[in-house]
């Protein structure tokens, strides 16, 4: 295809004569015709050979004064004709150009906009940088959305009235004219009932006495004057500025209004949603708990699988492992629950308060706790009461029987011991250390065991737990306090260090002691005025004085040892 159209351009090229040229004028200006725009859209652009099938059209650049000649091309839909001379009117060229959506103007000789109410569609007018001083009234289709006028000689608020009749301009740009900032200016503007986007710069009105709150309260739907969007805040004080006759204490009033206002609604949507999740929440909920997580209730805490009193074989598949919460050693015979989403294991009165009133999860690792069914919590509740009910008449008939086995392995509240723990056992992670949140550091420290509340012993006693159990599980938390908090951070290399150095004082000490009371006994044989007296306090006194370091620390070292007394000098 490509190929075809080459020969042909070429053919034409050949059989067109030589001396042809682009006709002119009398003014030596060329002339818009047919075949030159035919040549131009085709040759040049790549266009189509029907003029009727292009929709784009570049005819920019040409020196032409008047549109002619264009009748063939019916589907324009964009017109490119900047750059050209056309003036002083736009003419009735381009009347047949029914799809005409963007007609460009721009940098011609233009001044009267009076003949395109007849393309119904066109919606982008750009005729800046031309000689327009006004418009004419009907001169415009109604269909303009965007019309940019800047770099013109509009100089009164008359000469734009007839733009005040277009129901759907939305951009009109104005800047660089003479425009004057009086009333009917700003009056003007407000009548245009669909007006965004205005911009005045480089105009007398922009000098006008509050002039950007003059235009943004009486165009209410601008969104962008010259160059700064109009905010929320700005019209809302602008409109308040204008109602008080000019008040600012009116226009500040509104400002904190608004900000109110938005802080309120803010407040609102944030409650509305934390009441919408509570809702989903409790939804699920079969304890009743206020502040909308999921809980259990102690019905179905009592049907939670997985509650088992450990035996002999329990202690040893656990392997001596401890209570997350209590971080007391998991032992034979105390009721415990292993839970089947994760496989973590707890004492059963330590995980009970946190299942039926904190929330329905695991307090390691947050796996979601299912909530029982209604068969098994019914369950559960039969065996429960079946079990307490075999409990009353063992009391009420003493007998020397042992039970059986199956009569031993199941308790009081009718849960039965599950033999088959191998399962999660494989699986189940070890446990961190997790410190009670109502065990008080500094009275761990001194040795003061943190005391249960009343809900807690109740929890306890209703459990089987003693206070034995109890003491035992406080002393274990003690104790790992005082591992946790103790000086274990410090290396060994710098705790032996210390220790040297205070031996070394202590040696010191002792030496300097033993000094001063051979000095004490020198003095008093001086006072005598035995000779013997003063040659062994001076020989004592120049020994001491002529000590190294060295001799000093072998001397420390030796009654530490227990070796000689404090006058002998040490051998180096």
């Amino acid at each position: 295809m490509a190929t075809a159209r080459a020969k042909f351009a070429d053919f034409e090229a050949a059989s067109r004569p030589a001396f042809e040229e682009d006709p002119v004028d009398e003014n030596g200006f060329p002339i818009m015709t047919h075949k030159v725009v035919h040549r131009i859209v085709y040759r040049e652009f790549g266009g189509y050979i029907e003029p009727s099938i292009n929709d784009v059209v570049h005819l920019e650049n040409r020196r032409w004064r008047e549109i002619r000649d264009l009748n063939k091309y019916t589907g324009v839909t964009v017109l490119h004709l900047e750059n050209n001379q056309i003036g002083p009117a736009i003419g009735n060229g381009l009347a047949h150009m029914s799809k005409l959506k963007a007609l460009y103007l721009q940098c011609n000789m233009v001044k009267q906009v009076d003949s395109l109410a007849a393309n119904q569609k066109l919606t982008l007018l750009n005729v800046a940088t031309n000689q327009i001083s006004g418009f004419a009234e009907g001169g415009l289709p109604h269909s303009l959305n965007t019309l940019l006028v800047s770099a013109n000689n509009i100089s009164t608020a008359a000469a734009l009235a007839p733009l005040a009749s277009l129901p759907n301009l939305e951009v009109l740009d104005l800047s660089r004219n003479n425009l004057e900032g009086g009333d009917e200016a700003f009056e003007l503007f407000a009548r245009m009932p669909a007006l965004r986007v205005l911009y005045l710069q480089h105009n007398p009105m922009q000098k006008t006495e509050y002039y950007r709150r003059r235009l943004v309260s009486g165009c209410r739907r601008l969104t962008y004057l010259d160059d700064t969007p109009v905010e929320t805040a700005e019209r809302v004080g602008a409109e308040a500025w204008a109602a008080s006759g000019g008040s600012f204490d009116a226009e500040r009033t509104a400002r904190r209004k608004l900000v109110e206002d938005r802080r309120a609604a803010a407040k609102a949507a944030t409650r509305r949603m934390a009441a919408e999740r509570a809702a989903r929440r409790a939804a699920a909920n079969l304890g009743s708990d206020d502040s909308g997580r999921r809980v259990l209730s102690e019905e179905a805490m009592a049907a939670v699988p997985g509650t088992v009193t450990l035996d002999d074989g329990w202690a040893k598949a656990l392997g001596g492992d401890e209570c997350p919460v209590c971080q007391a050693r998991l032992k034979a015979g105390e009721r415990a629950i292993a839970l089947q989403q994760c496989g973590h294991a707890f004492h059963l009165a330590c995980l009970r308060p946190w299942l039926t009133r904190a929330s329905a999860t695991c307090p390691l690792c947050r796996a979601e706790v299912a909530t029982p069914s209604a068969a098994a919590i019914a369950a559960a509740a039969t065996d429960k009461r079946e079990g307490r009910n075999a409990g009353t008449k063992d009391e009420a008939n003493p007998g020397p029987n042992v039970g059986t086995k199956d009569e031993e392995d199941t308790k009081d509240n009718g849960d039965i011991v599950d033999e088959s723990h191998t399962r999660w056992i494989n699986y189940c992670p070890r446990s961190n250390y997790v410190f009670s949140n109502t065990t008080n550091q500094s009275s761990v420290m001194r040795g003061e065991a943190p005391e249960l509340s009343a809900a807690a012993r109740g929890s306890s006693q209703r459990d089987g737990v003693d206070d034995e159990a109890q003491d035992e599980v406080r002393r274990a938390i003690q104790t790992q306090l005082r591992k946790r908090f103790s000086q274990s951070h410090i290396s060994s290399e710098r705790k032996k260090s210390e220790a040297d150095q205070s031996h070394s004082l202590d040696a010191f000490a002792r030496l300097r002691a033993e000094r001063a009371e051979a000095r004490l006994r020198e003095r008093e044989v001086e006072r005598s005025g035995t000779d013997a007296g003063e040659e062994g306090a001076a020989g004592d006194g120049v020994e001491a004085d002529s000590m190294s370091v060295e001799e000093r620390i072998a001397l420390a070292q030796k009654l530490a040892a227990g070796d000689g007394d404090g006058d002998s000098k040490p051998s180096t």
